[in-house]
């Protein structure tokens, strides 16, 4: 069911709730004057609307809403999905539960796009060719040295992930890029332009992208998670090449936190 439906199911079933409550207090006030407060207690209610049911009800202190194909439950700090539930719109959580495990929640993500904050140091962006595509770094941007960001404020967790793309760009010769977290490597990837003999099978079969009319490796993905508690983290990329950043040079892109 999507939302715009059970939305709608929502909604018929308070006008109709609100109609018996109005019922129900004429009638009180009617009969007894001097009661200044009526209520109308029941353990479930149901409608029937063709080959459609909506039942309201509690359990454990949940309001309990179903139709005939969505089942919701909601207690003061819990909203839980019993069924297949389509959604058409923007949702926010703070906390995600399946099976009643700790789901990752996205918290910040740097995509690097020409109009986005400057929050990494030092913070050159570029791209390749005419792609939309921007990302931290790139020929003659980023070789030897290093990047980083402090972030602050975040929310309370117990585990934090990091994921994004690392690019190598030309005449790398098996040197690493590292990720640091806290001051401690969490991962390297190392790359070699041509690992082969013969320089000119290289060239004719790999894939220039931008700078220097290398070879270059795109996108490649990191994933690294580890227990964390902390309400701040620092990161940093660098790499071990000793030479000019037009001869080889590296950026990242789409570095992401997610906490849970």
């Amino acid at each position: 069911m999507s939302c715009r439906s059970a939305s709608y199911s929502v909604c018929s079933f308070l006008c109709l709730l609100s109609v018996c409550l109005l019922r129900e207090g004429h009638k009180a006030t009617a009969s007894t004057h001097n009661q200044p407060d009526y209520s109308l207690v029941v353990k479930s209610l149901s409608f029937e609307r063709g080959t459609v049911g909506t039942e309201l009800s509690g359990n454990d202190g949940a309001f309990i809403f179903r139709t005939n194909d969505i089942q919701l439950k909601l207690a003061p700090d819990v909203f839980e999905c019993l069924s297949n539930f389509n959604f058409e719109g923007n949702i926010a959580a703070d906390r995600i539960l399946s099976c009643d495990v700790n789901q990752w929640v996205l918290w910040k993500i740097d995509m690097f796009n020409s109009y986005d904050e400057r929050t990494w140091m030092p913070s050159p962006i570029s791209r390749c060719g005419h792609s939309a595509d921007y990302f931290l770094g790139g020929p003659c941007m980023l070789s030897e040295g290093r990047v980083n960001r402090y972030y602050r404020d975040i929310p309370p967790h117990r585990d934090i992930k990091i994921t994004g793309r690392v690019h190598f760009f030309d005449q790398w010769n098996g040197e690493t890029l590292s990720l640091k977290v806290d001051n401690n490597t969490v991962w390297s990837e190392s790359y070699n332009w041509c690992p082969t003999v013969l320089d000119a099978g290289c060239t004719k079969y790999g894939i220039d992208s931008c700078g220097q009319e290398y070879p270059d490796r795109l996108s490649v993905n990191f994933n690294v998670s580890m227990p964390h508690t902390a309400d701040r983290i620092a990161l940093e990329f660098n790499s071990t090449l000793k030479i000019n950043a037009c001869e080889a040079s590296w950026g990242i892109d789409d570095v992401a936190i997610y906490i849970r």
